[in-house]
């Protein structure tokens, strides 16, 4: 959020993804790396804007999504106002999560990202706005991210060493085979992805 002052420019107020505090007082023109001054977390500013705007622009397009986003055979120049709005809107969300992955996200923000671009990812890609190669590593991304929190949670629970009735059960070979069938699969997901990003080329590649 942005609030002008005549005399000293924009003050920016923006929610710290690490504490949840409002960070405030920041002039438009500081430094891109900033910290928290709750919390003492190191935050890029420019990440952190284009997040910002992308967070608005995607709840937005929610708000307005029609059945006509999914419709295959009618072009965008075809769609209601309401519709040309919310797919203009996913796409100003889709650039302004590129932009803020420029940088390193904190963990659950980045997470966040992901899932919000794999969710936009299909629909541009639907209607020929970014190509299937790039939809497909957006979903791709996502699908190693729930892969991969699935196993680290279970990694945790094997993990414990305190004999609660929990971790007996865990214990069972049922579950030592689906940490292993997890780790096969994050390993299969992870060199797919690692294809996608040659294929592609990324100028910038995302931090992730």
């Amino acid at each position: 959020m942005l609030e002008k002052n005549s005399s000293e420019g924009a003050d920016i107020r923006f929610e710290c993804p690490h504490c949840g505090r409002e960070i405030h007082g920041i002039d438009a023109h500081d430094t891109d790396w900033i910290s928290c001054r709750s919390c003492g977390k190191a935050l890029n500013l420019a990440s952190q804007l284009a997040m910002e705007r992308a967070n608005y622009n995607y709840t937005f397009a929610q708000e307005l999504a029609t059945p006509e986003l999914s419709d295959l055979h009618r072009r965008p120049n075809e769609f209601s106002p309401e519709a040309k709005d919310a797919l203009y809107a996913y796409q100003r969300a889709y650039t302004g999560i590129q932009l803020a992955l420029r940088a390193e996200l904190p963990a659950a923000q980045q997470a966040r990202a992901i899932e919000i671009m794999a969710d936009i990812a299909g629909i541009l890609q639907r209607h020929q706005m970014i190509s299937g190669l790039e939809a497909k590593y957006w979903i791709q991304l996502m699908v190693c991210q729930t892969v991969r929190e699935e196993y680290e949670d279970l990694e945790a629970r094997l993990s414990k060493s305190h004999p609660t009735l929990l971790t007996r059960i865990l214990h069972h070979p049922r579950w030592q085979l689906r940490r292993l069938q997890l780790r096969q699969a994050l390993t299969r997901r992870e060199e797919r992805l690692k294809m996608l990003e040659r294929e592609l080329a990324f100028i910038d590649a995302p931090h992730i």
